[in-house]
């Protein structure tokens, strides 16, 4: 296998893996085939009178043939808009202004959209008859290939020499650059300038003065260099390459170029072109043309995606089942949980649930409290203390004490003191045994005490 020209072609991911070329020459068919190898693509000639080569074409192997540039027609178009989605509605009616021929008995694809200087968008247009497209497939079908792919000579052979041939970013890279393909009738002409495809032309045998009106066209400046390209199987007869070489050095000297292995120029540009990541690649056999193998595949993907999607859509329903089903395990187990809960502080088992069952062991507890409160007041501090307090504060302050009633909830004493506020000290005391105390002081009586009388509202 081979490495093509002397850059390498970096090759697309994915299907196919390989494919063969295939250019019917004036004196045979040339059949090339390519394969993606360690990301690159790779070439070699195939015999086509090897009977096991019509049965290679596997599932991974496409076959590619393209239309020639005498039967195809390119055209840079202009849409003027500036939004892609307006500018793509209007070039098949652009395309059908220039068309020779109806849009509706053809195919067509547009590539290579780009803005220009005014801001409007522009593409290149390819396009063939659909009778010449079908005569194609006829005719490589007879040297026992049927070609999934119907490329556009001029755009495989200008794609093959921009593989094959370095162009520098520089003014001098932006010259002319012209392919020619010597083959009989079966001749063509490519013209580019720098890395920019220009157009392709069908030319008769030795039609050298329309060769060079072409090429005058397309210079900007009278003076402009051209770089030639010779390819096709003529590019190997040194007779036809003298006979071009003299006429069109009559005009001016010439930079003239012979490709490496001619005669399959054509042949592994088109293998190659399928298995790399070439932005100009078309296929006009598409549509209600697409071969079943084409069709097929995009079956299988769209199956495959479609499985995909299927086994993704399954799989989320299993995850939300699982988790539907620990949801459940959770509040069944929050449930029982609460159940046992509220049966053991009710104190009994307790058939209503939520809120009802919350008021339930509220009046429940409520209930248990007041029962238990004589075990409770039992580990409280004793009413002695408090009484032993009242006395002792009593006798410091110069209170008399007049009557004393006294509980857990509720302390009363009433009598008189020495000065206004020297009952305070009791009601300070009170509070900080943790009673809510008031105290009502009255006028001085006519021993000049002052009565008073404290209460307490509850224990703290």
């Amino acid at each position: 296998m081979q490495q093509d020209g002397n850059q390498i072609v970096k090759a697309s991911s994915g299907w196919p893996r390989a494919c063969y070329g295939v250019d019917l020459c004036s004196t045979g068919a040339v059949v090339v085939l390519a394969e993606k190898k360690h990301g690159r693509v790779v070439w070699d000639m195939a015999r086509v009178n090897n009977t096991a080569l019509a049965k290679a074409v596997d599932g991974q192997t496409v076959t590619a043939a393209c239309v020639s540039a005498r039967d195809s027609l390119t055209r840079r178009l202009e849409a003027p808009f500036s939004s892609h989605n307006k500018a793509k509605r209007v070039f098949p009616t652009l395309l059908d202004i220039q068309l020779p021929f109806s849009i509706e008995d053809c195919q067509y694809e547009f590539l290579d959209y780009r803005k220009t200087e005014t801001g409007t968008l522009e593409s290149l247009s390819v396009a063939a008859t659909k009778d010449n497209i079908y005569r194609k497939i006829s005719s490589v079908k007879e040297v026992g290939f049927d070609p999934e792919i119907i490329d556009i000579e001029g755009l495989a052979v200008w794609s093959q020499i921009l593989h094959e041939t370095e162009v520098q970013d520089t003014l001098a890279g932006e010259q002319i650059r012209v392919v020619l393909i010597l083959d009989g009738d079966l001749s063509s002409l490519t013209i580019g300038r720098g890395k920019h495809f220009l157009n392709s032309y069908g030319l008769r045998r030795d039609d050298y003065k329309r060769v060079l009106r072409l090429i005058k066209a397309h210079q900007t400046n009278s003076d402009d260099s051209v770089l030639w390209f010779f390819a096709g199987q003529g590019a190997d007869d040194k007779k036809v390459v003298t006979n071009w070489k003299l006429k069109l050095s009559e005009q001016s000297e010439q930079n003239i170029n012979i490709v490496d292995e001619p005669t399959s120029f054509l042949a592994r540009a088109l293998a190659i072109r399928a298995l790399s990541t070439e932005s100009l690649k078309c296929n006009l056999r598409s549509g209600d043309m697409t071969h079943s193998h084409i069709a097929g595949h995009s079956l299988g993907v769209q199956f495959k995606y479609a499985l995909l999607l299927l086994i993704t859509g399954l799989l989320l329903c299993v995850s939300n089942l699982l988790v539907q089903h620990d949801i459940a395990e959770r509040k069944a187990e929050v449930k029982y949980k609460f159940k046992d809960m509220v049966d053991f502080l009710a104190g009994y088992h307790v058939t209503a649930m939520g809120a009802q069952a919350v008021g339930i062991v509220k009046n429940s507890m409520v209930a248990r409290k007041a029962d238990l409160k004589p075990f409770l007041q039992a580990f409280e501090p004793s009413l002695l203390n408090v009484v032993a307090n009242i006395i002792d504060v009593s006798n410091k302050n110069n209170l008399k004490c007049e009557s004393l009633s006294l509980s857990y909830n509720k302390v009363s004493v009433t009598g008189t003191s020495a000065e206004f506020d020297a009952s305070q000290e009791l009601v300070a005391m009170l509070v900080r045994a943790g009673y809510l105390v008031s105290n009502k002081r009255l006028s001085a009586t006519a021993d000049e005490r002052v009565p008073f009388s404290i209460t307490t509202e509850q224990h703290l």
